[in-house]
Protein backbone atom coordinates (compact mmCIF):
# COMPACT_ATOMS: atom_id res chain seq x y z
CA UNK A 1 0.00 0.00 0.00
CA UNK A 2 2.81 2.22 0.13
CA UNK A 3 3.58 2.71 -3.16
CA UNK A 4 -0.12 3.58 -4.18
CA UNK A 5 0.05 6.09 -1.03
CA UNK A 6 3.17 8.10 -2.10
CA UNK A 7 1.74 8.00 -5.67
CA UNK A 8 -1.67 9.76 -4.34
CA UNK A 9 0.11 12.12 -1.78
CA UNK A 10 2.16 13.24 -5.10
CA UNK A 11 -0.94 13.52 -7.33
CA UNK A 12 -2.92 15.34 -5.15
CA UNK A 13 -0.12 17.94 -4.90
CA UNK A 14 0.89 18.14 -8.38
CA UNK A 15 -3.48 18.42 -9.22
CA UNK A 16 -4.41 21.08 -6.53
CA UNK A 17 -1.72 23.09 -6.51
CA UNK A 18 -1.51 23.29 -10.60
CA UNK A 19 -2.15 26.50 -12.70
CA UNK A 20 -4.59 24.48 -14.74
CA UNK A 21 -6.68 22.94 -12.19
CA UNK A 22 -7.36 26.63 -10.94
CA UNK A 23 -7.72 27.85 -14.29
CA UNK A 24 -10.63 25.20 -14.31
CA UNK A 25 -12.26 25.82 -11.68
CA UNK A 26 -11.98 29.30 -12.49
CA UNK A 27 -13.79 28.85 -15.46
CA UNK A 28 -16.47 26.63 -14.04
CA UNK A 29 -17.56 29.27 -11.90
CA UNK A 30 -17.46 31.70 -14.12
CA UNK A 31 -19.88 29.73 -16.23
CA UNK A 32 -22.18 29.01 -13.18
CA UNK A 33 -22.59 32.76 -12.68
CA UNK A 34 -23.62 33.21 -15.87
CA UNK A 35 -26.07 30.21 -15.74
CA UNK A 36 -27.30 32.00 -12.62
CA UNK A 37 -27.63 35.15 -13.73
CA UNK A 38 -29.93 33.95 -16.71
CA UNK A 39 -32.28 32.32 -13.97
CA UNK A 40 -34.65 34.69 -13.03
CA UNK A 41 -37.18 32.16 -14.83
CA UNK A 42 -37.38 28.43 -14.83
CA UNK A 43 -37.44 26.17 -17.33
CA UNK A 44 -40.98 26.02 -19.22
CA UNK A 45 -42.10 28.36 -16.30
CA UNK A 46 -41.81 26.70 -13.36
CA UNK A 47 -39.98 28.15 -10.52
CA UNK A 48 -35.66 28.94 -10.93
CA UNK A 49 -35.11 26.41 -8.17
CA UNK A 50 -37.71 23.32 -9.31
CA UNK A 51 -36.36 20.12 -10.11
CA UNK A 52 -36.80 20.36 -13.54
CA UNK A 53 -34.78 24.00 -13.71
CA UNK A 54 -32.08 22.93 -11.85
CA UNK A 55 -31.64 19.53 -13.80
CA UNK A 56 -31.32 22.03 -17.01
CA UNK A 57 -28.53 24.08 -14.89
CA UNK A 58 -26.64 20.76 -14.54
CA UNK A 59 -26.98 19.89 -18.18
CA UNK A 60 -25.69 23.16 -19.13
CA UNK A 61 -22.45 22.98 -16.74
CA UNK A 62 -22.15 19.24 -17.64
CA UNK A 63 -19.65 19.89 -20.60
CA UNK A 64 -17.60 22.05 -19.08
CA UNK A 65 -17.15 19.40 -15.78
CA UNK A 66 -16.31 16.37 -19.00
CA UNK A 67 -13.68 18.98 -20.85
CA UNK A 68 -11.71 19.24 -17.22
CA UNK A 69 -12.05 15.49 -16.59
CA UNK A 70 -10.42 15.21 -20.14
CA UNK A 71 -7.50 18.03 -19.45
CA UNK A 72 -6.56 16.25 -16.10
CA UNK A 73 -6.78 13.01 -18.05
CA UNK A 74 -4.74 14.34 -20.26
CA UNK A 75 -2.02 14.98 -17.79
CA UNK A 76 -2.04 10.92 -17.07
CA UNK A 77 -0.32 10.46 -20.32
CA UNK A 78 1.69 13.58 -21.45
CA UNK A 79 5.32 13.52 -22.18
CA UNK A 80 6.66 13.90 -18.58
CA UNK A 81 4.03 11.59 -16.85
CA UNK A 82 5.42 8.85 -19.68
CA UNK A 83 8.68 9.29 -19.00
CA UNK A 84 8.13 8.79 -15.25
CA UNK A 85 6.09 5.62 -16.17
CA UNK A 86 8.78 3.97 -17.88
CA UNK A 87 10.62 4.27 -14.72
CA UNK A 88 8.19 3.06 -12.18
CA UNK A 89 6.54 0.39 -14.25
CA UNK A 90 10.49 -1.17 -14.72
CA UNK A 91 9.85 -1.93 -11.01
CA UNK A 92 7.23 -4.71 -9.62
CA UNK A 93 4.19 -2.29 -9.56
CA UNK A 94 1.34 -3.46 -11.25
CA UNK A 95 -0.35 -0.94 -14.07
CA UNK A 96 -3.53 -0.72 -11.86
CA UNK A 97 -1.71 0.06 -9.11
CA UNK A 98 0.04 3.16 -10.56
CA UNK A 99 -3.09 4.17 -12.05
CA UNK A 100 -6.10 3.91 -9.69
CA UNK A 101 -4.25 6.56 -7.17
CA UNK A 102 -3.70 9.14 -9.93
CA UNK A 103 -7.95 8.85 -11.73
CA UNK A 104 -8.57 8.68 -8.23
CA UNK A 105 -7.03 12.07 -7.56
CA UNK A 106 -8.06 13.13 -10.99
CA UNK A 107 -11.87 12.38 -10.16
CA UNK A 108 -11.88 14.27 -6.93
CA UNK A 109 -10.49 16.86 -8.34
CA UNK A 110 -13.56 17.22 -10.72
CA UNK A 111 -15.85 16.53 -7.57
CA UNK A 112 -14.35 19.49 -5.52
CA UNK A 113 -15.41 22.01 -8.56
CA UNK A 114 -18.61 20.34 -8.72
CA UNK A 115 -18.87 20.75 -5.23
CA UNK A 116 -17.79 24.26 -5.57
CA UNK A 117 -20.49 24.71 -7.86
CA UNK A 118 -22.92 22.72 -5.95
CA UNK A 119 -22.48 24.83 -3.16
CA UNK A 120 -22.32 27.88 -4.52
CA UNK A 121 -25.87 27.53 -6.11
CA UNK A 122 -27.42 26.46 -3.22
CA UNK A 123 -26.25 29.87 -0.73
CA UNK A 124 -27.50 31.33 -4.36
CA UNK A 125 -30.71 29.98 -4.19
CA UNK A 126 -30.79 30.25 -0.35
CA UNK A 127 -30.27 34.05 -0.69
CA UNK A 128 -32.84 35.01 -3.68
CA UNK A 129 -35.43 32.57 -2.98
CA UNK A 130 -35.22 31.48 0.53
CA UNK A 131 -35.06 27.93 -0.36
CA UNK A 132 -32.34 25.31 -0.12
CA UNK A 133 -33.13 22.85 -3.14
CA UNK A 134 -30.54 20.26 -1.29
CA UNK A 135 -32.20 16.74 -2.74
CA UNK A 136 -33.05 18.39 -6.07
CA UNK A 137 -29.67 18.79 -6.59
CA UNK A 138 -28.41 15.73 -5.39
CA UNK A 139 -30.79 14.16 -7.77
CA UNK A 140 -29.79 16.38 -11.04
CA UNK A 141 -26.03 15.56 -10.15
CA UNK A 142 -26.50 11.80 -10.08
CA UNK A 143 -28.66 11.68 -13.12
CA UNK A 144 -27.40 14.40 -14.84
CA UNK A 145 -23.83 14.58 -14.50
CA UNK A 146 -22.11 11.42 -13.17
CA UNK A 147 -22.89 9.02 -15.63
CA UNK A 148 -21.20 11.81 -18.56
CA UNK A 149 -18.49 12.18 -16.63
CA UNK A 150 -17.63 8.45 -15.70
CA UNK A 151 -18.34 8.13 -19.50
CA UNK A 152 -15.61 11.18 -20.54
CA UNK A 153 -12.88 9.63 -17.74
CA UNK A 154 -13.58 5.96 -19.34
CA UNK A 155 -12.73 7.45 -22.72
CA UNK A 156 -10.26 9.79 -21.61
CA UNK A 157 -8.31 6.48 -20.25
CA UNK A 158 -8.89 4.47 -23.38
CA UNK A 159 -7.97 7.33 -26.34
CA UNK A 160 -4.53 8.41 -24.07
CA UNK A 161 -3.42 5.01 -24.58
CA UNK A 162 -3.26 5.96 -28.78
CA UNK A 163 -1.19 9.17 -27.62
CA UNK A 164 -2.26 11.72 -25.37
CA UNK A 165 -2.72 14.69 -27.96
CA UNK A 166 -5.85 13.13 -29.04
CA UNK A 167 -7.66 14.12 -25.78
CA UNK A 168 -7.76 17.50 -27.32
CA UNK A 169 -9.78 17.11 -30.14
CA UNK A 170 -11.80 14.89 -27.53
CA UNK A 171 -12.33 18.16 -25.33
CA UNK A 172 -13.32 19.87 -28.84
CA UNK A 173 -16.08 17.75 -29.42
CA UNK A 174 -17.17 16.65 -25.88
CA UNK A 175 -17.51 21.23 -25.81
CA UNK A 176 -19.36 21.66 -28.84
CA UNK A 177 -21.71 18.40 -28.24
CA UNK A 178 -22.75 20.22 -24.72
CA UNK A 179 -22.50 23.71 -25.85
CA UNK A 180 -24.69 23.06 -29.19
CA UNK A 181 -28.53 21.29 -29.00
CA UNK A 182 -27.80 18.77 -31.04
CA UNK A 183 -30.32 16.55 -31.98
CA UNK A 184 -29.21 13.50 -30.44
CA UNK A 185 -31.60 10.89 -29.90
CA UNK A 186 -32.26 10.58 -26.39
CA UNK A 187 -30.21 7.89 -25.32
CA UNK A 188 -27.14 9.32 -26.64
CA UNK A 189 -27.87 12.65 -25.05
CA UNK A 190 -24.25 12.97 -23.19
CA UNK A 191 -25.67 16.34 -20.89
CA UNK A 192 -29.26 16.13 -21.25
CA UNK A 193 -29.21 18.88 -23.75
CA UNK A 194 -31.55 17.28 -26.47
CA UNK A 195 -33.74 16.16 -23.70
CA UNK A 196 -35.29 19.74 -22.46
CA UNK A 197 -35.09 20.93 -25.84
CA UNK A 198 -37.72 18.03 -26.86
CA UNK A 199 -39.35 17.50 -23.41
CA UNK A 200 -39.96 21.28 -23.58
CA UNK A 201 -42.48 20.70 -26.49
CA UNK A 202 -44.33 18.08 -25.63
CA UNK A 203 -44.99 18.07 -21.67
CA UNK A 204 -46.43 20.74 -19.94
CA UNK A 205 -44.07 21.34 -17.38
CA UNK A 206 -46.04 23.94 -14.99
CA UNK A 207 -48.85 21.50 -14.63
CA UNK A 208 -46.37 18.76 -12.50
CA UNK A 209 -43.50 21.58 -11.37
CA UNK A 210 -42.72 20.46 -7.86
CA UNK A 211 -42.74 16.44 -8.63
CA UNK A 212 -39.80 14.38 -9.02
CA UNK A 213 -37.51 15.23 -11.95
CA UNK A 214 -37.75 11.58 -12.78
CA UNK A 215 -41.40 11.73 -13.89
CA UNK A 216 -40.12 13.96 -17.03
CA UNK A 217 -37.58 11.62 -17.74
CA UNK A 218 -38.21 8.89 -20.63
CA UNK A 219 -37.13 5.94 -20.38
CA UNK A 220 -34.80 6.00 -23.11
CA UNK A 221 -33.09 8.65 -21.98
CA UNK A 222 -32.43 6.91 -18.28
CA UNK A 223 -31.31 3.70 -20.24
CA UNK A 224 -28.89 6.27 -21.88
CA UNK A 225 -27.69 7.06 -18.31
CA UNK A 226 -27.54 3.70 -17.43
CA UNK A 227 -25.19 2.74 -20.41
CA UNK A 228 -23.20 5.38 -20.41
CA UNK A 229 -21.69 4.68 -16.67
CA UNK A 230 -21.37 1.15 -17.17
CA UNK A 231 -19.35 2.28 -20.45
CA UNK A 232 -17.84 4.72 -18.58
CA UNK A 233 -16.53 2.19 -15.82
CA UNK A 234 -15.55 -0.21 -18.21
CA UNK A 235 -13.46 2.37 -19.52
CA UNK A 236 -12.08 2.85 -16.73
CA UNK A 237 -11.12 -0.36 -15.60
CA UNK A 238 -9.19 -1.09 -19.02
CA UNK A 239 -7.92 1.73 -19.30
CA UNK A 240 -6.12 1.23 -15.39
CA UNK A 241 -5.35 -2.73 -16.05
CA UNK A 242 -3.62 -3.12 -19.32
CA UNK A 243 -0.48 -2.76 -19.50
CA UNK A 244 1.21 -0.18 -21.38
CA UNK A 245 3.86 -0.12 -24.03
CA UNK A 246 7.21 1.31 -22.63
Amino acid sequence: MSDITRIFRLEVTRVFRSRRYGYLLLISLLLMAYSLSLWDGGLSGTAPFAAPSIGKLFSLNGSIWACATILLCRELHGEKELAARRILLSAPVSTARYFAPKLAVVLAAILTIVLAFFLSTAGYFHVVFGVLPLAAMLEAFLIFSVPSLLFTAGLSMLLGRIHGSVLYALCTIVFLVGMLNLPFPLWADLFGNWLYVDIGFIISLREYAGQALILFLPGEFLWGRAAFAVLGLAGIGFGCSRRLPG
